[in-house]
């Protein structure tokens, strides 16, 4: 019984690039990687090439490195810097698929943003 008005006005790009402008560009030097997220029933992807981000809505044209599912309350809440993605996941509201590697090189890149950006 889920309401589908309550996903019409929310569109992962807008977390997205929201999360893409606060990744450190110097750790993402050299790293070339493919990410799809579907939040709620929204998907957009994360394209990291070599130190720059790129969003773009809807899913990649070729296959993602990795895929990551969330809903928009948790998404706005990692953005909003209430919740780590690693807390998200423990708790079952993020799940992830794909090469461990891309999927650990994005959780650190965005843990360590998240952090750098509360100041603690």
């Amino acid at each position: 019984s889920e309401d589908p008005k309550s996903d019409e006005s929310f569109h992962a790009e807008w977390s997205l690039l929201f999360l893409a402008r606060m990744l450190d560009k110097e750790s993402l030097r050299g790293m070339t990687s493919r990410f799809e997220f579907n939040v709620g029933n929204s998907v957009a992807t994360l394209q990291l090439q070599d130190g720059s981000p790129r969003v773009q809505a809807g899913p990649p044209e070729t296959p993602a490195d990795a895929v990551i599912w969330t809903e928009p309350p948790t998404m706005a809440a990692i953005a909003g810097n209430r919740m780590t993605v690693t807390e998200a996941i423990e708790n079952g509201l993020v799940k992830i698929d794909g090469d461990p590697d891309a999927l650990q090189s994005l959780l650190v890149m965005l843990e360590a943003s998240l952090v750098q950006r509360s100041g603690s």
